[in-house]
């Protein structure tokens, strides 16, 4: 909430901008180092909490994280992903072992990752001496690409920004983009903004 960037977004865009914690710096999802506490009935809490006291409907809510945070949502579209308007992970996605597949039907996804990120690379990595693995952004894509039965069609690239995206076709009415840069470990709040433009013109909001 401190973040001057993602204020002034919410402000721009007159959005609410809720703030989730994971605990004790960490969020407890499939193959992720924490078992602190069930993650989705924790957000089923902040989601019935927003819509009684703020009348904040939820077809209306894009969920976003960086890095585990990331990881977070990935988990979220894969077991709550009709309970949002769509998604936007940077710097992060599923973790090992991957969902072998998701209840939820495919959802909007737009997904950001540097170039260069070693903290959480593209491929993934071993972390704390091998116990634990960040999951492959791409075979995290693989799963929604065979799960929704996407047309074998070659994605449609653009370039937004400092961003190279890649949107497969094919996939209904869904959008599903994985944007990369040539930076690190990093997000932008222009990146949330962006997914809110993409996801307002698809529902007309």
């Amino acid at each position: 909430m401190r973040n001057a960037s993602l204020r002034a977004m919410s402000d721009r865009l007159n959005i609410v901008l809720i703030a989730a914690n994971g605990l004790r710096g960490g969020w407890s999802f499939q193959g992720a180092p924490a078992r602190a506490r069930n993650e989705r009935a924790y957000v089923k809490e902040i989601l019935v909490d927003t819509e009684a006291r703020f009348q904040v409907p939820r077809d209306r809510i894009l969920a976003s994280g960086f890095s585990l945070g990331a990881s977070m949502v990935w988990s979220l579209s894969c077991y709550m992903g009709d309970k949002f308007a769509g998604f936007a992970p940077i710097a992060g996605t599923f973790w090992s072992p991957l969902p072998e597949d998701c209840p939820s039907a495919m959802p909007n996804l737009m997904h950001y990752h540097g170039q260069k990120d070693r903290t959480f690379p593209l491929v993934g990595r071993a972390v704390a001496g091998g116990l634990y693995r960040q999951g492959n952004t791409y075979e995290s894509f693989d799963i929604w690409h065979s799960q929704g039965q996407c047309k074998a069609e070659e994605p449609v690239v653009s370039e937004s920004g400092s961003l190279q995206c890649e949107r497969r076709s094919g996939c209904g009415s869904s959008i599903l983009e994985l944007c990369r840069h040539e930076g690190g470990h990093v997000y932008r709040a222009a990146w949330i903004e962006r997914s809110w433009g993409i996801l307002s013109d698809l529902k007309g909001w």
